[in-house]
């Protein structure tokens, strides 16, 4: 048995496995005496030293064969306060904390064979597992976490640091990657995500991606920016819903995308371009449904296709196609989604005989330079067969 002095175990009262004597007096030291885990007894949830009829105060210790920590545990009143676990190479890779932390068996805390769990992963960027340290650590059903949470990884370094109260997260959240550099950092209130959120690129540094939290919900706007700090994306949100306008870039600057969300909905003009700034498609919405004129583009800025929507998000009227030569390709004529007349063209303008009409007949449609087509039958305006 050791004795260490109070001063001594106040600055290292996780390197052994220890409790106060019952029979100090006042003005003496602190009498500290080792406790092995494997003796500690559990009765209603409670740890209790062998033999005793007090709850168990103290820390106690387990390693892995080689001799090296695994476990440091803390308890307060018989229940598990904090702890810490190593690697078998003495790396620290979790710490942390829990209020009514009841124990079920000794052995399920602190065995490393029996260990159900994985420890963080190395790789740069990636998301760790939730771990349930309830259910591997066989603590209490209202056993939660609580204070400041640690992860390492494997070589060390800081993978996340946050923090809880009374088993929901509160407070800032910080990730980082295997060299150390902030990856994400954001802030909870009670189990919701509040105010700005915000990751970043490695190694140049940049911004990945900017949010605004109110009560977990998205609100304001949501930017996006690639390796190199151009802007990718830019969407405005409000009450977790994309509403106003929401835009996308190539990675050489030219806008790809412009549109108008209501409440998730696509709702106004959509816009896509290509990276020479061509405009590839136009079409309005209504609360997600086409409506009115839709047009389509070549990236040679020729005309693909015309197609009107009625009201109810259906194809009516005219519709034309053309090839990317300028050569008309189909004329069809809808009424509210069923198809009446429709014809096609080869590539070099002939006429094909296949036609459909008052509902019924075929169509070809001839791909690429003409080498290639698709045939489809119509029955009443509808699709029955290739």
């Amino acid at each position: 048995m050791y004795k260490f002095s109070a001063l001594f175990f106040a600055l290292s009262c996780f390197s052994s496995c220890e409790k106060t004597s019952d029979s100090v007096r006042i003005g003496e030291p602190k009498v500290l005496v080792e406790q092995d885990w494997k003796e500690l007894k559990v009765r209603d949830g409670l740890a209790y030293p062998k033999e005793s009829e007090t709850p168990f105060e103290g820390v106690c210790r387990s390693r892995y064969e080689n001799g090296t920590t695994y476990l440091l545990a803390n308890f307060e009143a018989g229940m598990l306060s904090n702890f810490k676990i190593w690697t078998d190479q003495g790396i620290l890779q979790v710490q942390g904390e829990f209020t009514n932390g009841k124990l079920s068996d000794p052995v399920k805390l602190f065995d490393p064979a029996l260990r159900a769990f994985g420890l963080p992963s190395g790789e740069m960027g990636e998301k760790a597992k939730s771990i349930r340290f309830r259910e591997h650590f066989g603590l209490s059903e209202d056993c939660h976490r609580h204070g400041t949470w640690n992860f390492w990884h494997p070589n060390g370094e800081k993978l996340k640091e946050f923090a809880y109260q009374d088993g929901v997260l509160n407070g800032r959240f910080s990730s980082f990657d295997d060299k150390g550099r902030l990856l994400i950092k954001c802030h909870y209130s009670l189990g919701e995500l509040e105010g700005a959120w915000t990751s970043y690129h490695w190694p140049q540094g940049h911004r990945s991606e900017s949010r605004s939290y109110r009560k977990g919900k998205l609100t304001g706007i949501r930017s996006k920016w690639g390796p190199n700090g151009a802007m990718k994306e830019k969407t405005f949100y409000s009450k977790g819903l994309k509403n106003g306008v929401h835009m996308l870039w190539h990675d050489n600057g030219q806008l790809a995308e412009k549109a108008t969300y209501k409440n998730d909905k696509l709702d106004g003009l959509l816009q896509q371009y290509a990276q020479s700034g061509q405009m590839l498609l136009s079409c309005a919405y209504v609360q997600d449904r086409k409506v009115g004129l839709e047009k389509k583009w070549y990236l040679n800025g020729s005309q693909s296709r015309k197609i009107f929507w009625n009201t109810k998000g259906r194809k009516s009227g005219k519709i034309e196609a053309w090839f990317n030569n300028g050569n008309r390709k189909t004329v069809r004529r809808y009424q509210n989604g069923r198809l009446l007349q429709a014809q096609s063209w080869k590539p070099d303008g002939e006429l094909s005989e296949e036609q459909v009409r008052d509902g019924n007949g075929t169509l070809i449609y001839y791909l690429g330079n003409g080498s290639s087509k698709i045939t489809q039958v119509y029955r009443n305006g509808e699709v029955v067969g290739k």
